[in-house]
C-alpha cells in the first residue's frame, strides 16, 4: 500500500514539473522596448543558422529552362479581375500566364520573328488555348510587337529569380 501511494506521489511530482514547463512555453515572452542608441555604438549582428528556419513566402524562386512555342495575349476582358496568384489584372503591367511555373518566377520572352525581348513575372495560370506555351499581358504583347497579330512565336527562357512589382523594361532587339 505504501509502494502504491509512493508511486502516486511520484506520478504527480512528475506532472507538476512538466505542467510547470507547459505553462511556462504556452505564455508569449513580451519583446523588451527599443531604446535610442548609444551614441559610438555599433548594430550587433544575431548569428541566425538559415537551415533552421522555415522557408519564406517570398523567397526568391531560382528556375533555369527555355522553352519555344506559341503565345498569345489577353486584356480588357480581364481587367482587374483576380489571377490565378491572387492579384488583380492588369493588362499594362509586365506579367504572363504560365502551366506550371511558380507564380513570382522572372522570365525573358523573345519574339522569334522580330527579335524583340520583354523580361515578365508569372502571377496566372494558362493559357488554355491549343498549341500555346504562354499568355501575356497586352502591355508585354505590345512591346513584343504582336498585339495585332494576336499570336507569335517565342522563345521563353528563364535566368532570374524572385518576385517582381510586374514592371520590367524591354532589351530592346536582339540581333
Amino acid at each position: 500500500m505504501a509502494r502504491k501511494r509512493c508511486l502516486h506521489l511520484s506520478v504527480l511530482i512528475l506532472l507538476a514539473a512538466f505542467g510547470g514547463c507547459a505553462q511556462q512555453s504556452a505564455t508569449r515572452a513580451v519583446p523588451p522596448k527599443a531604446s535610442a542608441p548609444v551614441a559610438g555604438s555599433a548594430p550587433v549582428a544575431i548569428p541566425v543558422l538559415p537551415a533552421l528556419l522555415p522557408p519564406r513566402e517570398d523567397a526568391p524562386r531560382c528556375i533555369r529552362f527555355s522553352e519555344k512555342g506559341m503565345a498569345s495575349w489577353y486584356g480588357r476582358k480581364y481587367q482587374g479581375r483576380r489571377t490565378a496568384s491572387g492579384e488583380r489584372f492588369d493588362m499594362n503591367r509586365f506579367t504572363a500566364a504560365h502551366r506550371e511555373l511558380p507564380f513570382g518566377t522572372r522570365i525573358d520572352v523573345t519574339n522569334l520573328e522580330n527579335g524583340r525581348t520583354a523580361s515578365v513575372v508569372v502571377n496566372d495560370r494558362g493559357p488554355y488555348g491549343p498549341g500555346r506555351v504562354l499568355d501575356v499581358s497586352r502591355r508585354v504583347a505590345a512591346e513584343l510587337g504582336f498585339v495585332r497579330a494576336g499570336l507569335a512565336r517565342v522563345l521563353i527562357t528563364g535566368d532570374g529569380c524572385g518576385r517582381s512589382a510586374g514592371t520590367a523594361s524591354i532589351r530592346g532587339t536582339v540581333p
